[in-house]
């Protein structure tokens, strides 16, 4: 077994003290000591996710047979799932809100909306209820408002007022 340290000693203990991983796992040294290599999974916590790999198997004992090849596909979904996630926005691009953005009708930038331009399935979101529709035959857009949310589309504005405009929608 190679000389093991950090990371990859406490992941190739995880591995051995797990009851489900240690004995479908093979070379769990070797193993340990290439997946924590840098780069090889990034925005990964490889120790966190052999855990949490190790919790999954126990529910459904039986059904992995290769544990390097069931550890490495998660870390690789791990891997992909990080990478799709928003990163946070650093630099002067942190410091400007849309607010202080100037229009510019070519390139499609519009200024944020005022708060009484919400429309109604916004708002509805924004109190936390899933918008269904209505019938326009049957009530107006305020009326199924009211029904849906038990306040008024006026209520809802003022209490939104300070609140982020809303995303545009997509054509």
């Amino acid at each position: 077994m190679p000389e093991l340290d950090g990371v990859a000693a406490r992941v190739y203990r995880a591995l051995l003290a797990d009851p489900v991983l240690a004995p479908i796992t093979a070379g769990p040294g070797d193993f340990a000591q290439r997946i924590t290599l840098d780069g090889a999974y990034p925005g990964v916590d490889v120790l966190a996710e052999v855990l949490r790999a190790g919790e999954h198997a126990g529910r459904t004992p039986g059904v992995y047979v290769d544990g390097r090849r069931f550890l490495a596909n998660w870390l690789r979904k791990s891997a992909t799932d990080a990478a799709q996630r928003p990163k946070p926005v650093v630099g002067a691009a942190a410091q400007t809100t849309p607010a202080q953005r100037p229009a510019d009708p070519r390139r499609g930038i519009q200024p944020p909306a005022p708060a009484s331009a919400y429309d109604h399935v916004a708002l509805a979101k924004l109190l936390g209820f899933k918008w269904p529709g209505y019938s326009p035959g049957t009530e107006t857009r305020e009326q199924a408002f009211q029904r849906i949310c038990g306040i008024s589309l006026d209520e809802a504005r003022a209490r939104f007022a300070n609140a982020p405009p809303p995303a545009p929608r997509s054509p």
